[in-house]
């Protein structure tokens, strides 16, 4: 089986992770972490260039996903419109009604390319005006299934609104080569209204270690920390994610990589007339559609396993998902595509 359905674990990690690893000391294991993680925060500080307590490490971003809900129901009670825009990673859709305070999709439009729009923007902040309740708002960028962007203007614009609590998902941010700029986190020092997620599973290659961190104003930051796991993240997980993230060489040429795996494969499937690409992703995940067959069954049926995107809110039928690995892998998929005309 070729498996193109993972959106992580294509690459194996950086060397200076392996070389920890292979001189781990009995104490790092025996001993309880630092619940606090403040070496991974003061290292993580550097890159966002934020003062460590803006900062707070979890077990992936899965864990901020599960106690934001309870983070807001704490703080407004169920007087919350909860809005989140569609499609989005499917977590953050179930967080966002975790609790029965009133819910809104919008809807990102397959005739756009499921990219942001200023009608989107519009509709949204009529939402907000309407309510008279605060309004915290789910957003995924870059998306995922999609791999689609919100320009930083948007996120500044959204976050200037009163009633507005802005939660982003940035757990693939890094595959942009302007990471930095486009990133709602350049944003935290003038704004108390935004939550920023972003984990060490994707570009990073650290899936297994299960460790992220949350970015926000300090009085977020230490609401977060009163609700997470004591000791919620290891020594071991700690240390690697504090050697990957000042690894910049290990993630520009995974930048490389995917960027050639992407180029070659956009171009190889324009020649391919009945399966289409459907958004501009800025990751390693793309979208496709296929007219007149069923390619999820027709790609299983060949031992290639991607993720059907059937029944996934705000996706229409017909679409999967591939997440792009090499060069390599990429041509492989496109001899499978070919036998389809």
């Amino acid at each position: 089986m070729i498996d193109y359905k993972p959106a992580e674990g294509f690459s194996k990690p950086s060397n200076d992770i392996i070389n920890y690893l292979h001189s781990l000391s009995w104490q790092e294991v025996a001993q309880l972490p630092d619940h606090r993680g403040n070496n991974l925060r003061k290292t993580i500080s550097k890159v966002v260039k934020l003062n460590k307590d803006n900062i707070c490490i979890g077990a992936g971003i899965s864990e901020f996903i599960n106690i934001l809900p309870d983070l807001m129901k704490a703080e407004f009670g169920n007087n919350t419109t909860n809005i989140v825009v569609v499609p989005t990673y499917k977590p953050l859709l179930e967080a966002s009604h975790k609790y029965d305070s009133n819910l809104v999709k919008v809807y990102l439009k397959e005739g756009n390319a499921f990219e942001w729009s200023d009608e989107l923007t519009k509709k949204i902040i009529q939402i907000m005006n309407k309510a008279d309740r605060r309004c915290v708002l789910w957003l995924c960028s870059p998306n995922n299934p999609c791999g689609t962007v919100i320009p930083l203007n948007i996120f500044e614009l959204l976050a200037n609104q009163p009633k507005c609590i802005l939660i982003i998902d940035e757990a693939f941010i890094e595959y942009l080569d302007d990471y930095i700029d486009s990133s709602a986190v350049s944003l935290i020092k003038k704004y108390n209204n935004i939550i920023v997620l972003r984990t060490f599973s994707k570009i990073y290659s650290c899936a297994g270690l299960r460790i992220g961190y949350a970015i926000s104003d300090k009085r977020w930051i230490n609401k977060i920390n009163k609700l997470i796991l004591y000791y919620n993240t290891s020594t071991i997980a700690q240390r690697c994610a504090s050697l990957v993230i000042k690894d910049t060489g290990y993630i520009n040429n995974l930048r490389i990589i995917i960027r050639e795996a992407k180029n070659f494969f956009y171009k190889e499937i324009a020649k391919i007339n009945n399966v289409k690409i459907g958004s501009n992703s800025q990751s390693n995940l793309v979208v496709l559609k296929s007219s007149g067959f069923d390619l999820y069954n027709y790609l299983l049926q060949n031992r290639v396993l991607t993720k059907d995107l059937s029944g996934l809110d705000g996706m229409p039928d017909g679409y999967i998902r591939v997440g792009l690995k090499s060069l390599k892998s990429s041509n492989i998929l496109i001899e499978f595509l070919k036998m389809t005309t």
